[in-house]
């Protein structure tokens, strides 16, 4: 998977500026694995996301998200519903 870049998209075009950076990282990518040979090219998604300044924001939403697995995984072990757990 490469991912070039990340926005929100609000209407049915593309921003251009956000074309041109994905564009660009693009041909960065082509040239690195042309000339490395390889698949691998770049930072790890940390950096990528670092970069696009919203690391803090995914790593909040995700321990969210594992928090509420964890506990929709012990509830339905322990047989136990919303409406009981809200009530304790």
């Amino acid at each position: 998977m490469i991912l070039l870049h990340r926005y929100i998209k609000k209407s049915q075009k593309a921003p251009e500026k956000h074309l041109d950076v994905a564009r660009k990282r693009l041909a960065v990518v082509k040239r690195a694995m042309h000339e490395h040979k390889t698949a691998y090219v770049g930072d790890d998604l940390d950096s990528f996301l670092k970069e696009e300044g919203i690391y803090d924001e995914v790593c909040r939403r995700s321990a969210k998200k594992r928090l509420t697995q964890q506990l929709m995984a012990h509830m339905k072990k322990h047989h136990v519903t919303k409406s009981a757990l809200a009530k304790k």
